[in-house]
């Protein structure tokens, strides 16, 4: 049997034989001790600003890219409005401006851009009333109308462009040449053999906005622009069987609502000219 009193008397004396190289008191130990804390405690704090930063440089990206997505959607968001064959429409535009358009119109704008930029793309013939503000701008393909706050008329078909200014100031610039500025009821025109505006003065202007009133008036206008208007307006077709039709003029008034086969009737009866209808919205004029 192990006798336990030896047992510890021999622990007492190898552990008094052994030498510890060890020196520092209680408070050195404390303060190795709070000097790791601290320096981990830092390290911490720069591992989490660095976070931080990083955070808030991807942040500050992805609010770059929203808002550059955004302002593309409000450039480019386009709102379309078209008049179909045989009808004519209203609009109101974002400011409060009203367009007014023609039979085969359509118009183009940007409406989250608007505050940006008033413009409108144009296609066929409108009216408008603009409310006053920042310049207002009609682009066609022919040429670009800019105004402040007035109400002007624009065709603009097949090559051919006119302006008619009823009310405050309008200032056409054409694509081939010119500028022109107008005052109320002065009206514009191309001409296609010089290519540039000219001033009329030989224009009926009630004429120019007849089909606003819902009436087809003519003062010695050409027999077929008279048929390109039926044309537009009823959604027919007018074949003739005519010579020289072009040197035809015609001057009347009368309301659109009478219906393509009663236009035609009066129009040809002032020529002795007979109407047939050859088909469903297809019509023939001869003598």
């Amino acid at each position: 049997m192990i006798n336990n009193k030896n047992l510890v008397k021999q622990e007492k004396e190898l552990f008094s034989q052994l030498k510890l190289n060890y020196t520092k008191s209680k408070a050195d130990v404390w303060a190795t001790l709070e000097k790791t804390i601290a320096k981990d405690q830092t390290a911490l704090k720069k591992k989490t600003v660095t976070n931080r930063l990083v955070w808030i440089k991807y942040a500050s990206a992805a609010s770059i890219i929203i808002a550059i997505g955004l302002g593309l959607f409000a450039r480019l968001y386009t709102t379309t409005i078209d008049a179909s064959t045989g009808k004519s429409s209203q609009h109101i535009l974002p400011d409060g401006s009203i367009v007014y358009l023609n039979a085969e119109t359509s118009i183009n704008y940007h409406p989250y851009w608007w505050n940006f930029n008033r413009e409108v793309e144009l296609q066929g013939e409108a009216f408008f009333e603009v409310e006053k503000g920042e310049t207002f701008s009609v682009v066609s393909e022919m040429a670009i109308v800019e105004v402040i706050g007035t109400s002007f008329n624009i065709y603009n078909r097949s090559n051919k462009f006119a302006v008619y200014c009823k009310t405050g100031r309008v200032a056409v610039r054409y694509k081939h040449s010119n500028e022109v500025m107008l005052t109320p009821e002065q009206y514009v025109s191309s001409n296609e053999e010089t290519n540039t505006l000219q001033l009329r003065d030989d224009i009926n202007t009630d004429q120019v906005v007849s089909w606003r009133l819902n009436k087809f008036l003519y003062n010695i206008t050409p027999i077929t622009k008279v048929f390109e208007d039926f044309e537009r307006h009823y959604g027919i077709r007018i074949e003739t069987e005519i010579e020289n039709l072009e040197e035809l003029h015609y001057t009347g008034l009368f309301m659109r609502d009478i219906g393509a086969q009663k236009a035609l009737d009066i129009v040809s009866f002032t020529f002795e000219l007979n109407v047939e209808k050859k088909g469903e919205n297809i019509y023939l004029v001869k003598h």
